[in-house]
């Protein structure tokens, strides 16, 4: 798990980067409907629905296949421990996501994708370290890493 984490937080700000060069004002527009939509907290279900289109969609225009295609698998790898943890958590730790992410917007909006990547960067890696705090959910997966 830690692993595939930290690897994700390598490439998800490349890819991002890769993506996000140029801003699309249309995608930024619905970006910014999505991370409303995600902080009404809508529940986990919804909640990892609208955050994975959330993520894809700031991806969505890198061009290089080999990066986007490893971020998607890294991405599918590790949704089952993302799903565990909000499942812990709930609405708890919402605040903090939400915080994230309007960072991640205002530096989308900016045109900043050195800032993007470095928001990006940390929103993965406080994933990454908040897991690893809750051993619990952890070791409730079984060996697919399923719950």
């Amino acid at each position: 798990m830690d692993l595939l984490y930290r690897m994700r937080e390598q490439l998800e700000p490349l890819a991002l980067t890769e993506s996000m060069s140029r801003p699309d004002e249309a995608e930024l527009h619905r970006l910014g409907q999505l991370q409303s939509r995600i902080e009404n907290w809508p529940g986990v279900a919804e909640f990892l629905v609208l955050d994975r289109e959330f993520h894809f969609l700031g991806y969505s225009r890198c061009d290089m296949e080999p990066l986007f295609a490893t971020v998607t698998r890294l991405w599918n790898s590790t949704q089952h421990y993302g799903q565990a943890y909000m499942m812990l958590t709930g609405a708890g730790s919402h605040w903090i996501v939400n915080a994230e992410h309007d960072l991640l917007l205002d530096a989308l909006h900016r045109a900043d994708t050195t800032d993007a990547g470095a928001y990006l960067r940390s929103h993965v890696r406080r994933t990454r370290v908040e897991l690893l705090r809750h051993p619990e959910i952890l070791s409730s997966m079984g060996p697919e890493g399923k719950v």
